[in-house]
C-alpha cells in the first residue's frame, strides 16, 4: 500500500526536523516523497529493519531536505511543517510526476510502439529520477529525444539518438563532456552511448546553444550558475520548447539565424533585432515576453513554424515535428 493517496500524495500530522516532533509515519512520509522526487539514490536509502522507509530524523535526511528547499527555492531549514511550504510545494511536484504524461507525442508513437516503448519509458524513469531537473525542462528532452526516435543510428548519417559524431568530436575538444569521457575514456563515440549519456549530452548541448545568454546572466549574478536546459525551461507556453528543438535540429548559427528571422517578422519594424546567428539575452527577454502570453506564443510559433519549413530541405518529413509546437499550444 502506497504511503500516500493520489489526491494529496503528502500529508503530515505535526512537524518534521531536528529538534521537532517527528512522529515516525511523518518522518516516513517526507522520506517517501523526497525518494520519488529522485533525491535518494538507490543506495542511499535508509530502512529501517522491516525494510519500511526509516521513521527517524537522520544527517541524509536534513540534508536532503534542504537540498529540495534550496532547489525550490524555499526557505532552506531542513524543516517540514503541517501545511507549510516545504510539504505543499514537495505534493505538488509528487503530484506532478503521477500525473505527468509518460506516452510520446502523437507523431511519433508509431516509432515507439511494441518493444520500443520501454525504451521510451526508460528514458523517462531517468528523467523522474534526477532532481537536477524541474518538470519542464524533462519535458523539452522528452520532446527532443521523440523527435530523434530514440536510441536509434540515422540510416543517412552518423546521428544516434540524434548525436551527430562531428558534433560530439566537438564538444570534446571545448572541453564540455569531460564526465561522459571519465566514463568512457578520451575519445567518445556516439553509439556506446546508453540513456544516461544521452541525457548528459542534451544537456551540455543546450548549454552550448544558450551560452551567451548564460554567461549574460551569470556576470550580472555573481557567483551564480545556471543551465541553457534551465533558460529554456523557463519560458513557458511551448516557446522554450520549440527554442530548444530548433537548436538541435538545425545546429547552433543556422537554429539562431532562423529564430532571430521569426522574431522580426512578429516584432513591429522599430523593435526587430540584427541577425548575427547567436541569441544573445536581448533576444531572449523577446522570448520571455512572448513566452508570457498564450496568444503572443502562438502567433510567434506559427511564425517560426513557417520559418523551420522554409529552410528544411525535406520539409514534408519533418513537418509533424515542426507544427508539433504550434499544434500542442493551442
Amino acid at each position: 500500500m502506497s504511503i500516500f493517496n493520489f489526491n494529496n500524495p503528502l500529508k503530515i500530522n505535526a512537524p518534521v526536523g531536528n529538534n521537532r516532533d517527528n512522529q515516525d509515519e511523518d518522518v516516513r512520509t517526507v522520506r517517501v516523497g523526497l525518494e520519488t522526487l529522485g533525491y535518494f539514490g538507490e543506495s542511499e536509502r535508509e530502512r529501517d529493519v522491516y525494510g519500511r522507509p526509516l521513521g527517524m530524523i537522520t544527517a541524509q535526511l536534513d540534508n536532503k531536505t534542504r537540498d529540495f528547499q534550496q532547489r525550490e527555492n524555499l526557505k532552506v531549514d531542513g524543516y517540514a511543517n503541517p501545511e507549510g511550504e516545504t510539504i505543499t510545494t514537495m505534493s505538488k511536484r509528487v503530484s506532478e510526476k503521477q500525473l505527468a504524461v509518460q506516452s510520446p507525442p502523437d507523431y511519433r508513437r508509431e516509432v515507439f510502439k511494441g518493444p520500443r516503448f520501454q525504451e521510451w519509458e526508460g528514458f523517462n524513469r531517468k528523467l523522474e529520477n534526477d532532481p537536477k531537473f524541474v518538470p519542464n525542462e524533462r519535458e523539452i528532452l522528452r520532446d527532443i529525444y521523440a523527435a530523434e526516435g530514440g536510441m536509434k543510428k540515422a540510416p543517412d548519417s552518423t546521428a544516434f539518438a540524434g548525436i551527430l559524431q562531428s558534433t560530439l568530436d566537438l564538444f570534446t575538444q571545448k572541453g564540455y563532456l569531460e564526465k561522459l569521457q571519465k566514463k568512457h575514456g578520451k575519445v567518445l563515440v556516439n553509439t556506446d552511448f546508453d540513456t544516461d549519456d544521452v541525457i548528459e549530452f542534451y544537456d551540455k548541448y543546450l548549454d552550448d546553444a544558450m551560452l551567451s545568454v548564460k554567461l549574460g546572466y551569470e556576470s550580472r549574478n555573481p557567483g551564480k550558475t545556471i543551465r541553457g536546459l534551465e533558460l529554456l525551461g523557463k519560458l513557458d507556453n511551448k516557446v522554450g520548447h520549440a527554442v530548444a528543438d530548433t537548436f538541435f535540429k538545425n545546429g547552433k548559427g543556422t537554429a539562431a539565424g532562423i529564430l532571430q528571422e521569426s522574431l522580426n517578422e512578429y516584432l513591429p519594424t522599430s523593435q526587430r533585432v540584427k541577425v548575427d546567428y547567436s541569441i544573445g539575452s536581448g533576444n531572449y527577454k523577446m522570448f520571455q515576453d512572448i513566452a508570457a502570453n498564450k496568444e503572443k506564443s502562438k502567433a510567434f510559433l506559427k511564425i517560426l513554424v513557417k520559418k523551420r519549413i522554409e529552410k528544411e530541405i525535406e520539409s514534408e518529413k519533418e513537418r509533424d515535428r515542426i507544427e508539433y509546437y504550434l499544434n500542442s499550444s493551442e
